[in-house]
């Protein structure tokens, strides 16, 4: 292993022979480039093997043309290469530590070192050839073929004191530079120098007018062009290079930019470390090119390509399957197996895709002619992203023919004024919009599915067949078929044999005389069918009134017998407007456009009215085929039960006597009826005022009676001085800034939850004291607007010092009871000394454990509910605000008369007192007290449903 790999080589570069050593320098490349691949985990050691290996190349390419002396030496030299090759395979193959690859990282470092010594010691040029003058240009000029292989560097600097003949001589002479290459032109009117000898570089500078022609350059590592004299560089050819680390024009990294070059040639150059590459030429640019999404070991890809290409006449790639493509003014585009996103703007002018997977146009783009299939995007993972492509094509006013097959997620062509041809047969599992294209003219969908269809607003669209299938098997979805034909007026005929039709609109086409629904005989699996067909030229020439039968025989009805005249195509509908009409949740308006004769054989003499045309949708007169409505008209309402109720504060010995509706309900501890003494524990009082005898009696009197310690609820708020203390139910804010400080930072975001709503503060200095913390959530909340504040807020302190914010519900019954939440958020707050993150200690509710997070009830609420609804068998009164009573007495119309009687004005059927966004009604309690109303019966059935398609025959 200490051999290195270049030290063999030292006899082949001193003497070499007629013998063709192409093919054993490419087998030495191919598994230099296999060790390399090997390695690949180990960077520096890739990168090593794949300079040597860009060299050996160059090296050998050189060599081979310097003419003949001795092959033996040549033959053992590289039999020697190749046992060191399989060596040094067979040990990484092996590799299991870090100090092996070490060695191997050494291997190669004496190889580069044998390569310098021998390339000292041989009859190569060593050293750096600088030319900035005449004089100098002359003295390397002398040194002829011994510039062949250069080992240092070349910086050639032209001026128009120098003669270019010699200058391109001098570059002629220079084969191989084993470092770097620097050539700048001073002027743009300086002779171009081709560098049509030049295998091999490390990295490559150039600044020049007219071209940069490297045709044999097979290897470099940083390739640099200069765009100094830009508007005269025609040509840019690296047709050979096969290696290279990166380019850039100027400064900026991973681009070739010349637009006025007519000529980029990168025409075996297969991988492109990073795979990010922007190429730019003038337009319609002769581009070979050979990139595939590949890495250094040939693998290919995971995120593919991303090419920005701008100007050449055309692009065509087939080895590329994946990245990311945009394209300007590349006027042919054609993409095989590709299935990565492609965007197209400027002058392009055709597209061809067989595997697309995402599609953007840019609004301004002249594209002519778009031939794509679309295909699942292997890398999607989403069940909705499996649906193919949403191919969106609108506004371009170059745009003349589109073809789309394999399937999509939505299909749109829309206000394309030139478009005159479009084919779809992908499986779309969404829409087909095809609108407002003026000048289209063959629309086909055959062999393509959808989930609706809409052919709007083209205006020289005369004919269309939709033989599409509804639905798509991706989307597992029920098949209801849509199909939309408007406003196309120069439309003459509409031929429809997609089944399962489940809404159906041909309005508005004002030239379409000819229909035919052959084959369509279905509404769709939801069976909601929706159906217009009017305002179009859908002419009957005759309609016969003939003698109706016996029963139902009204204009309309069932009984309403008569037959059509017409060539229209319109019977053709029969089968499927009877099933329209067969379901009770169709709607429909379908007309004639005009009736030329409606003759009424029904009574002793006949009679004839002429020309009668379609009024509105809504008309049932001699135009009208089928009319369905729904019904329209109020629904019945449900009458509601008065429900009373009181809240009742917690009292030791207190005495309570109950009447409801003249009964006495209250029962005594003994269970005898009569008043019962209150409890300090309102449990216990619960229990009396909800006991079975207690319930029996309510039932008894026709009521209902419920009992729970949820009036005037309340929360106390504590925010504690201590960071982190181990009494606080959370600390706030976490601190991830000093911790010697429990600041609050100046920008804090302090949120207060009061049951679903949430108002937001923030501090405006660094604080510690709660009360700064209590006073910015009281301001805020109450600023919101009055009637939707929930809960009133005090501040104050308790005996600790602790800060406290007194929350009280406004709403004394069961709706007072709500969450309560603080939250402070600290993001973005710079951490410093003086603006700390502190945490501050919050406690909410009476304990420290999280289940008390809400407003506590501290009164019993109290309700009775009349077990009848409707005002008319209301039996216990109506709600009442009157003064105090010691007792609760129900009897016929009269009120309790007690200032914690609850209120609400809220009337459901009548539909007063809703509340909105802004108006809560917070101090109503809605929960525990409703109005008794009468409910309303059903107002009459304004459903229309008037048919005569049993005429079409």
């Amino acid at each position: 292993m200490k051999k290195g790999l270049l030290s063999i080589l030292a006899g082949a570069l001193l003497v070499v022979g007629c013998q063709n050593y192409d093919d054993q320098f490419s087998a030495l490349e191919t598994q230099i480039n296999a060790l390399a691949s090997t390695v690949a985990g180990l960077s520096q050691v890739q990168s090593d093997l794949s300079s040597l290996s860009g060299t050996v190349a160059s090296l050998a390419s050189t060599v081979n043309g310097l003419g003949d002396q001795i092959d033996t030496a040549v033959s053992d030299g590289l039999a020697d290469i190749q046992a060191d090759i399989t060596a040094i395979e067979t040990a990484v193959s092996d590799v299991a530590s870090s100090e092996e690859v070490s060695s191997l990282s050494d291997a190669v470092s004496d190889a580069q070192d044998d390569l310098t010594d021998l390339l000292a010691a041989s009859s190569v040029f060593t050293g750096d050839v600088i030319v900035n003058s005449a004089n100098t240009l002359d003295a390397y000029l002398a040194m002829g073929a011994a510039l062949n292989i250069v080992n240092g560097n070349v910086n050639i600097t032209v001026s128009t004191a120098m003669d270019q003949t010699k200058v391109q001589t001098l570059v002629d002479n220079i084969l191989t530079v084993v470092n770097d290459f620097t050539y700048t032109s001073a002027a743009s009117s300086i002779a171009e120098t081709t560098f049509n000898n030049l295998t091999g570089v490390q990295s490559l500078t150039i600044t020049q007018g007219g071209g940069m022609r490297f045709p044999n350059l097979v290897s470099a590592t940083k390739v640099r062009l200069n765009d100094d004299f830009e508007s005269t560089v025609s040509v840019i050819h690296f047709g050979a290079l096969t290696s290279v680390s990166s380019f850039q024009t100027d400064a900026v990294a991973n681009t070739i930019q010349f637009t006025k070059a007519t000529e980029l040639h990168l025409t075996s150059l297969e991988y492109y470390p990073g795979g990010v590459l922007t190429l730019e030429t003038d337009e319609g640019a002769a581009m070979p090119f050979a990139l595939d999404d590949i890495d250094a070991d040939g693998d290919t890809l995971t995120a593919g390509l991303t090419l920005t290409i701008t100007g050449p006449a055309s692009f065509s790639t087939s080895k590329i399957a994946d990245g990311t493509f945009d394209f300007t003014d590349v006027k042919s585009i054609n993409l095989t197996d590709y299935k990565g996103s492609v965007t197209i703007g400027g002058d392009v002018e055709s597209l061809t895709s067989n595997s697309l997977v995402s599609l953007s146009v840019d609004a301004l783009t002249k594209v002519e002619t778009i031939d794509v299939t679309g295909v699942v995007d292997p890398d999607a993972t989403a069940a909705a992203d499996k649906l193919g492509p949403a191919i969106s094509l609108s506004s371009l006013g170059d745009l003349e023919t589109v073809k789309i097959a394999g399937i999509a997620s939505s299909v749109t062509l829309s206000t394309n004024n030139n478009l005159t041809s479009a084919t779809i047969s992908a499986d779309v599992s969404g829409v087909v919009q095809v609108d407002n294209n003026s000048d289209l003219t063959t629309l086909t969908v055959t062999g393509a599915t959808a989930s609706a269809l809409d052919i709007d607003t083209n205006a020289d669209l005369t004919a269309v067949t939709v033989d599409l299938t509804w639905g798509n098997s991706g989307t597992e979805t029920t098949v209801d078929g849509d199909l939309d034909v408007t406003g196309n007026l120069s439309l003459e005929s509409l031929t429809v044999s997609s089944d399962n039709l489940e809404n159906l609109e041909v309005t508005g086409n004002t030239a379409l005389t000819t229909l035919d629904f052959t084959g369509v005989t279905k509404i769709g699996a939801t069976g909601t069918a929706d159906v217009k067909i009017y305002n179009n030229d859908l002419i009957a020439t005759k309609l016969t009134d003939k003698t109706d039968g016996t029963t139902d025989v009204a204009d309309g009805k069932s009984g309403d017998l008569g037959s059509v005249t017409s060539t229209s195509g319109m019977s053709t509908l029969k089968t499927y407007l009877t099933a329209v009409a067969a379901d009770a949740d169709s709607a429909a308006a379908v007309y004639w456009d005009k009736v030329e004769s409606f003759l009424d054989t029904e009574g002793a003499t006949d009679t004839e009215t002429t020309d009668v045309s379609y009024s509105s949708a809504t008309a049932q007169d001699a135009t009208t085929i089928l009319l369905l409505s729904a019904n329209t008209a109020a629904a019945a309402t449900a009458s509601t039960k008065m429900k009373r109720g009181f809240a009742l504060a917690v009292c030791d010995g207190c005495s309570l006597d109950v009447y409801a509706n003249g009964t006495r309900i209250s029962v005594k501890d003994d269970g005898s009826v009569g008043s019962f003494t209150t409890d300090i524990n309102p449990a216990i009082t619960i229990a009396k005022l909800t006991g079975s005898a207690a319930t029996t009696r309510a039932t008894a009197a026709g009521v209902s009676v419920s009992a729970t310690l949820t009036g005037r609820a309340s929360a106390v708020i504590y925010f504690s001085s201590q960071q982190n203390s181990a009494t606080d139910e959370a600390s706030l804010a976490a601190a991830t800034g000093p911790d010697t400080t429990t600041n609050i930072g100046s920008g804090t975001i302090i949120s207060f939850t009061v049951g679903s709503l949430t108002v937001t503060t923030s501090t405006s200095s660094i604080t510690s004291h709660a009360g700064d913390i209590q006073g910015l959530i009281k301001t805020a909340y109450e600023a919101i607007t009055a009637t939707r504040e929930e809960v009133t807020l005090s501040e104050t302190t308790d005996s600790a010092g602790n800060g406290v914010l007194q929350v009280t519900s406004r709403d004394i019954g069961s709706d007072g009871i709500l969450n309560l939440a603080v939250t402070l958020d600290n993001s973005g707050i710079a951490s410093t000394t003086t603006d700390g993150r502190g945490t501050l200690g919050v406690v909410v509710g009476a304990t420290s454990l999280t289940t008390d997070n809400s407003t506590q009830g501290t009164v019993i609420v109290y309700t009775i509910e009349n077990n009848a609804a409707g005002a008319i068998l209301n039996k216990i009164g109506t709600v009442s605000s009157a003064a105090a009573s010691a007792s609760l007495a129900l009897q016929g119309s009269s009120v309790l008369s007690t200032v914690f009687e609850l209120t609400s004005t809220r009337a459901a059927v009548a539909g007063t007192a809703t509340a909105t966004a802004d108006d809560a009604f917070v101090t109503e309690s809605r929960a525990d007290v409703t109005i008794g109303e009468d409910g309303a019966p059903a107002a009459a059935s304004n459903a229309v449903s008037f048919s005569r398609v049993g005429w079409l025959g």
